[in-house]
């Protein structure tokens, strides 16, 4: 929904919204199925991170596979988002890898 609610506000006219849940891993039936949503009006449009996955098996002749790409701005509370980013990556470089 929130991606919808994104695109609605940039002033896009969406035909059609075929939602998947998150981390969705797609059949080759769901991809066939959103090509032929594609084909009813001018491509698809999806996010980065589903065009990563969809991208590869898109058919060539299909109608384009569009994405949109978004950047995260943190208005409040960019300081405690830092510190605990640094503690982690902190405490992966104190880890000692092992073999097996």
């Amino acid at each position: 929904d929130a991606f919808e609610r994104q695109l609605i506000a940039t002033g896009m006219r969406l035909v059609r919204h075929v939602r998947f849940p998150d981390h969705h891993a797609f059949t080759d039936a769901e991809i066939a199925r959103l090509v032929e949503e594609a084909r009813r009006g001018d491509g698809a449009l999806c996010t980065l991170k589903d065009a990563v996955k969809l991208g590869p098996r898109w058919p060539r002749e299909a109608p384009p596979l569009w994405y949109v790409s978004q950047t995260l701005v943190v208005d409040r509370g960019a300081e405690v988002l830092e510190r605990e980013c640094d503690r982690v990556l902190a405490a992966r470089d104190a880890t000692v890898p092992t073999v097996g």
